[in-house]
């Protein structure tokens, strides 16, 4: 029996809402799966992509995956893995985090074909990194190249990258990859996904952890985790492995117009039977004459109480049918401008450096206006022409 553990889109780091609880919610989940990769008597794990939710991790990320790998290495698992979007490096000639840790206990597999044997059946593995669409069609080319030599070996083969099912900016897709590998271990979405392909079977595991609300019901379905696989067969039998670990998310429709203690009523039961502080989406239904933003704020100090690590809201409500996360009528002094310009460049990915450089822009622009804004960007942005010719 030849069992490999499947996972992708692990965004170790993804400090999500600027929560440091969310952060350590990656870890958790990402400790577990290695726990029920040992206990499963998994011989080999891939890891299509994502691993890190930033090229610049912070120091736990790294952390938690230097000590995974090594009780991998212990029980004799091999791991191999391709880089996804949030793990290339920002700047030409700068290394990958996953640099740390190639040698013994991690294998990148990039843009090559490897032999290995596990139980003494014989698998080839053919690597690609997470193409860019500018990119794509001189990587389409080497990619064929690599499967015809794929194809010419003895054995089950694999393909390992970090690919969408759809692109419209014109990069690689699911639809693009050869078609004759018996298994497609991808990365990208975060969703899981199962479908024939070619020879064999095309998988996305999803993320290991809720990324977005609009995960939530789909989670609530059909779990979040990864896959082990058995390739010792005709065809690839795929075993879903849910996480438990997850923290718990819930979205509740409502109406402002009702008293906050019937809301609260129909939330609190769900509240109580969580092991973990759950993350709430409110979907407000209310049309824009009739949202009032204070009692939302009230509302959310109620369940904030009540138990809540984090209360979202967004507006379903609007006359024109549009749907939006904010409202022109909130009060901006409400929020901390600060905290929300550091939680959206984390989504962005910019680096420390360039988040400071953003913060210091809105404090100028805000105490002295638009032109002393101006000239601090001009003494303080940096030179990014003669940045990239000296790379």
């Amino acid at each position: 029996m030849t069992l490999i553990a499947h996972l992708a889109d692990l965004h170790l780091g993804y400090r999500q809402y600027g929560l440091l609880e969310r952060e350590g919610d990656f870890y958790d989940v990402f400790n577990e799966a290695i726990d029920l990769i040992i206990q499963e008597h998994v011989k080999m794990v891939l890891i299509a992509g994502d691993i890190f939710h930033s090229c610049r991790p912070p120091i736990y990320a790294l952390y938690c995956m230097k000590s995974s790998l090594e009780r991998l290495y212990s029980k004799g698992v091999k791991v191999y893995c391709v880089l996804g979007d949030h793990d290339f490096p920002r700047r030409v000639g700068e290394y990958p985090p996953t640099k740390l840790f190639e040698g013994e206990f991690l294998k990148r597999v990039s843009k090559e074909n490897i032999e290995i044997r596990i139980d003494g059946e014989s698998l080839i593995i053919t690597g690609m990194d997470r193409v860019p669409p500018s990119l794509s069609k001189e990587c389409f080319k080497e990619l064929e190249d690599l499967s015809k030599q794929a194809q010419g070996k003895s054995g089950k083969r694999i393909l390992l990258t970090h690919v969408p099912s759809s692109d419209t900016l014109g990069g690689l897709t699911l639809n693009d990859l050869p078609e004759n590998y018996h298994y497609y271990a991808l990365g990208h979405e975060h969703v899981r996904q199962i479908g024939n392909k070619g020879l064999g079977v095309a998988a996305y595991p999803g993320s290991i952890e809720i990324m977005d609300y609009s995960e939530v019901t789909y989670w609530k379905k059909e779990g979040k985790g990864f896959y082990i696989v058995d390739l010792s067969g005709p065809e690839p039998d795929i075993q879903r492995v849910n996480l438990t670990s997850i923290r718990p998310q819930e979205i509740f429709e409502i109406s402002l117009n009702e008293p906050l203690e019937k809301i609260e009523a129909k939330i609190s039961t769900w509240l109580t039977s969580q092991r973990k502080k759950p993350v709430l989406h409110l979907l407000i239904k209310d049309a824009d004459y009739s949202f009032d933003p204070r009692k939302l704020q009230e509302l959310a100090e109620i369940l904030h109480r009540k138990g809540c690590l984090e209360v979202r809201y967004k507006r379903i409500g609007l006359r024109s049918g549009e749907d939006i996360g904010t409202s022109h009528r909130i009060d901006l002094a409400q929020f901390n401008i600060e905290q929300l310009i550091r939680e959206l460049s984390s989504k962005i990915l910019l680096i420390e450096e360039e988040r400071e450089l953003a913060i210091q822009i809105y404090k100028v622009s805000h105490k002295d206006g638009e032109e002393a804004m101006k000239k601090f960007i001009l003494q303080n942005a940096p030179d990014k022409t003669s940045e990239a010719c000296s790379e």
